[in-house]
């Protein structure tokens, strides 16, 4: 038996242990439809796909299947990626839950792997002020801020404050609500830097009128001319 065939044999069998479940009928339910669907067509078949991804949203409303839902994940990101590719953008949703997954469990390490992949995937398909790109963006971010990484996190809610400060309008309703999540992290990135001068820079930033926007802009670039300066110190040393 080849790898993929164990794998499949692996995901087969822990989905055959959750249609046997007697604690949880919707599982047992939903699971039974992947073992229907897999007999009448195959792994790689759409419908296969759809009851698999039903299973998936399901384990996901709890964190008490952790494991089997990585199992779950991984297969059906394998699977996709043998019919769509590796770069396509109909994998993100895949991308995204697999960060989600790993946060949870507290492994850092390979959440960066997937937002990695995601954004990189998003970048390419989709303009760069698009929402699932400053979405990926973000998620990026976030980890590398858990993992320390203080400047890389800093140049990437340099990078998403900015994109949203040109691109919002006196209109927009939802994107100041982003744009002041993100100003919040990167504040208390720059407090937990000793740089509280900074912080209340940011702090200032009003995105309610144009005017008010073009002066964020030109703090965010102040702030980027400060940390540019400040890596080339460091490679320096």
């Amino acid at each position: 038996m080849g790898f993929q065939s164990m794998i499949d044999a692996d995901c087969i069998t822990t989905i055959t242990e959750l249609a046997e479940r007697q604690d949880d009928n919707h599982f047992k339910a939903l699971a039974s439809a992947c073992l229907l669907t897999k007999n009448q067509y195959d792994q790689y078949h759409p419908r296969f796909w759809l009851a698999l991804d039903a299973l998936i949203f399901q384990m996901s409303k709890d964190n008490s299947h952790l494991d089997t839902l990585e199992t779950l994940l991984l297969w059906s990101l394998e699977l996709k990626e043998d019919i769509l590719g590796k770069k396509s953008l109909m994998l993100s949703p895949l991308l995204r839950q697999l960060v989600f997954l790993y946060c949870l469990k507290l492994d850092c390490h390979e959440a960066y792997h997937y937002a990695e992949r995601l954004l990189s995937i998003c970048s390419t398909c989709l303009p760069p002020r698009d929402q699932q790109v400053l979405d990926a963006l973000y998620l990026l971010a976030s980890i590398e801020h858990k993992l320390g990484n203080v400047r890389a996190a800093e140049h990437l809610y340099i990078r998403i404050l900015k994109n949203l400060t040109e691109t919002l309008t006196d209109n927009s309703q939802t994107m100041p609500i982003q744009f002041d999540e993100v100003a919040v992290h990167y504040q208390r990135l720059l407090k937990n830097d000793g740089r509280t001068q900074q912080a209340a820079l940011l702090a200032s930033i009003n995105i309610s009128s144009k005017q008010q926007r073009d002066r964020g802009h030109a703090i965010l670039n102040m702030l980027s001319e400060a940390l540019a300066e400040k890596t080339e110190l460091s490679r320096l040393d």
